[in-house]
């Protein structure tokens, strides 16, 4: 797959994610470590979107954090909602306060965490 098809792709499942997530773009643009709404406006004016490395492991972080949250809940409703909510393991912040520390670092707290949750419901 070429940079430009990773890109759209990548950028298509963020971008579907946040909204299931209810995350305004301000915080898209964080989470993904550049401007949302120049990317967006690059995509609609049919340009080539690439985005850096950074921003690609950012969205496999949070396509890892989707993923799990899917296998954990049973409810598609739980699992989206769940972002949100206070958590003692991050010291009662939500996992999206967390990811909005804005780097790379902080994704992989909460997909680390995530994946543990599933390690344990598994084993």
């Amino acid at each position: 797959m070429s940079n430009e098809e990773l890109s759209k792709v990548g950028l298509k499942t963020f971008i579907n994610i946040m909204h299931q997530w209810d995350v305004e773009q301000n915080k898209q643009s964080v989470i993904l470590g550049l401007d949302i709404q120049e990317v967006l406006k690059e995509s609609a004016l049919g340009n080539e979107v690439i985005l850096p490395d950074a921003s690609l492991i950012r969205i496999s972080h949070i396509i890892r954090i989707y993923k799990s949250l899917r296998m954990i809940f049973a409810s598609e409703n739980q699992a989206n909602a769940w972002i949100h909510k206070p958590n003692a393991s991050f010291d009662g912040n939500s996992a999206l306060k967390v990811i909005l520390g804005g780097k790379i670092s902080d994704l992989e707290k909460v997909s680390g965490y995530l994946q543990g949750q599933v390690d344990i419901d598994l084993g």
